[in-house]
């Protein structure tokens, strides 16, 4: 018989990066922001005002005249301020109770439909050759579940009922009864529904079994109670209406200072000034208008086409165009307020530290160019020439840049690095600053001044990077060294969690976390992401330590469970993880480790066990397989590789050295067949140097060790250490 080819693994074509033209979308309004605020720095002293605008005279009110913007705060302050009216429902309880009747007497024919099966007076719906040894047959499961209308009830649940008895249930339908009306003669507003189960189920956990009780009552409950006090929105609304009618209004008196001379005006100020006809029509500098136009849509396509063209920065996610246009808009903004002071302390060095270490070193290299452009037209005063002042800051700005993006880009890992790239800019600054102030024959004094100022502007810089740096990680959830750095600490409530609960998991996670780093060192991936990701890729076994096999003293829940839900729970555990990663905020390329780190793979054991069983020939694949996706990183798919070893080789006890190596390749290439590493960018090559590195690991845990006779032992201390 002529043996069939293997098909060759499928390549997954590249997804396309949707996007592209709306992250370019985003650096162009993000930089005609920049030019709408280069206008209004830019704009020369006048006496027609405009907001922002520097008062020439003190400008009293010729009349009284109502403060619109005041008023209308204090009137949505008051608004803000009214309780909600709510309104009994009265038709709430006898609905609830009608409702809950009827899911109990739909219960109980399920209930009865189960005893009869069990007794043998039902007739299978299975056939004849039916008889009940314990599970019941899904003909019959189908059957029982129609009886239902108003819930739609799991093979679990269902199995529940069909088993209960008669006074169990009888039980559980008064206790149910009682306490649902007890709760539902109570007060329950919108909102409080889950306060009122969660009472529900307090009372009834002390009559009921907790698998009933959770599994079947309180569902039931659920979908019948409702609240018996709503919002009357009307009355609400009319509450409001009137409180804010109730605000008097706030007036300008006739004589009142509307614009003291020296400050600047508000928009408010200018509203009173337009209504008392006050103020001239504003006129528009039509080339500085254009000038500052045309120099934003140039610095939006200076930056945009290098990142378009050679992804340097990797943008396969809006997120990250959304982080470069706030950093510029953040620097910008914090340079404006430091030229009130000087121009040269402006902290223009923040876009080139910060885009070092939440993008890229390059990302950094293309944002500084254009920064230190549009800071040097932000910043310009009157205290020196247009043209010296850019240059000065441009040629400051390109000479230090590079040196603190390498600086910092080498020890990335360390919070203290910003503080040593920023010195290294700052003495890189004071000497290209003197370098200027000796080509340009200035004073001495003021060559000495400005480069002191432009240093002090840099130190400034990495202090404000210190500050915001973490804001911007928790803002987008972003994967820096640091934050990892954070995540690895034990102290991390998470881990604590997991040593404390499931500490065979912690250990098991510990060495899952040695071989996921030293293998990810081997393949040039990220090492620190790759521990940190195996740290947590198990914390969902949290929810239901003793069903897992590490952390179980002798007794397996598992043996007098069925195989379905064994399986059910076992690879639960995966989304059970991601949804405690995501109530902890961790990022989401560690939420990624712990939702690939099992692929689709199948839960094999459980799988097995329910084909061997009687009625589980029809089992379902899918119904026993992880939720996947498969890895789609180096790093999952390492910390994948790494969890299936870890647990295979600690199994098998001492073992040599090429025992080790060779259960390692079987492992591995049983994951290659199955197809879950078909989706991230792994080679070939990089699979030997992963093998190697586990190999090294574990050999140097689980070889064979020297047997000493019992004489030996009794006078050998340090035995156990060989």
């Amino acid at each position: 018989m002529k043996q069939k080819k293997p098909e060759k693994p499928k390549i997954q074509p590249r997804e396309r990066t949707p996007g592209r033209w709306l992250r370019l979308l985003v650096l162009v309004v993000a930089c005609m922001l920049l030019v709408v605020a280069m206008g209004l720095t830019t704009s020369p002293e006048q006496y027609n005002l405009s907001v922002g605008d520097i008062a020439p005279k003190t400008i009293t009110a010729t009349k009284d005249v109502i403060d619109e913007a005041q008023t209308e705060e204090n009137r949505e302050r008051a608004a803000d301020a009214v309780q909600p009216v709510y309104q009994e429902d009265e038709a709430a309880l006898d609905l609830v109770m009608d409702n809950l009747e009827k899911v109990f007497s739909e219960f109980e024919s399920i209930r009865a439909f189960g005893e009869g099966l069990r007794s043998g007076k039902t007739a299978s719906a299975a056939g004849e050759d039916y008889v009940y040894t314990g599970t019941f047959a899904r003909e019959d499961l189908d059957l029982a579940r129609d009886m239902c209308e108003t819930m739609n009830l799991s093979d679990w649940q269902l199995t529940i009922l069909m088993k209960l008895s008669e006074s169990d249930f009888s039980t559980a339908y008064v206790n149910t009864v009682n306490a649902v009306r007890k709760t539902m003669e109570a007060t329950i507003r919108e909102g409080g529904v889950e306060v009122a189960i969660a009472s529900i189920q307090r009372q009834l956990l002390q009559y009921i079994s907790s698998d009933l009780c959770l599994n079947i009552i309180v569902p039931a409950v659920r979908a019948c109670i409702m609240p018996n006090m709503v919002i009357n929105q009307e009355e609400t609304e009319l509450k409001r209406e009137e409180a804010r009618q109730a605000v008097e209004p706030v007036y300008y008196k006739s004589g009142q200072n509307i614009v003291v001379a020296g400050e600047s005006v508000t928009e408010a100020q200018l509203r009173v000034l337009d209504s008392l006809g006050l103020l001239e029509g504003n006129q528009f500098d039509v080339m500085l208008l254009t000038g500052v136009t045309v120099l934003g849509i140039l610095s939006a396509v200076a930056l945009a086409l290098p990142l378009l063209m050679f992804d340097w920065m990797r943008m396969t996610r809006l997120r990250n165009a959304l982080i470069l246009a706030v950093l510029f808009v953040l620097t910008m903004g914090l340079c404006v307020l430091a030229a009130q002071v000087n121009p040269y302390l402006a902290p223009t060095a923040m876009v080139a530290l910060l885009a070092t270490v939440l993008l890229s070193p390059s990302t950094a290299f293309i944002a500084n160019t254009i920064a230190v452009l549009l800071v040097g037209v932000l910043t310009n005063t009157a205290n020196t020439t247009f043209a010296q002042q850019m240059l000065n800051m441009m040629t400051a700005g390109l000479l230090s840049a590079p040196v603190g993006i390498f600086v910092l880009s080498r020890r990335r890992q360390q919070r203290a690095a910003v503080l040593l790239a920023g010195g290294a800019m700052a003495v890189t600054d004071l000497l290209a600053m003197l370098a200027i102030g000796c080509l340009t024959n200035n004073e001495i004094n003021s060559i000495l001044t400005n480069a002191l100022w432009s240093a002090g502007g840099t130190v400034l810089a990495a202090l404000l990077c210190m500050a915001v740096q973490p804001v911007l990680e928790w803002c987008f959830n972003l994967v820096t060294p640091y934050k990892l750095l954070e995540l690895a600490n034990p102290n991390q409530p998470l881990l604590r969690r997991l040593l404390v609960e499931t500490p065979g998991t912690y250990h098991h996670s510990i060495m899952v976390a040695n071989l996921s780093e030293a293998a990810a060192e081997a393949i040039g991936a990220d090492a620190l992401l790759a521990r940190v990701g195996a740290y947590y890729h198990d914390i969902g076994k949290i929810k239901r330590p003793l069903y897992f096999k590490e952390n179980q003293l002798g007794d397996n829940p598992h043996d007098r469970t069925d195989p379905r839900v064994s399986a059910a729970i076992i690879t639960e555990h995966v989304r059970d993880g991601i949804q405690m990663a995501r109530q902890a905020r961790l990022p989401e390329r560690v939420i990624d480790c712990i939702a690939q780190h099992h692929g689709d793979t199948l839960a094999a054991f459980f799988f097995h066990k329910m084909r061997s069983m009687e009625g589980g020939e029809n089992a379902q694949i899918e119904d026993f397989q992880y939720p996947g996706p498969k890895p789609q990183s180096r790093e999952a798919a390492i910390i994948m590789l790494a969890d299936t070893v870890e647990a295979a080789i600690r199994a098998g006890g001492d073992q040599t050295t090429e025992e080790i190596e060779r259960k390692i390749r079987e492992l591995i290439r049983d994951k290659i067949d199955s197809g879950q590493l078909n989706e991230c960018p792994l080679r070939f090559v990089d699979v030997s140097r992963i093998v190697r590195a586990f190999a090294q690991v574990l050999n140097g845990i689980y070889h064979k060790r020297i047997e000493y006779p019992k004489l030996c032992l009794l006078y050998t201390s340090d035995a156990a250490d060989e």
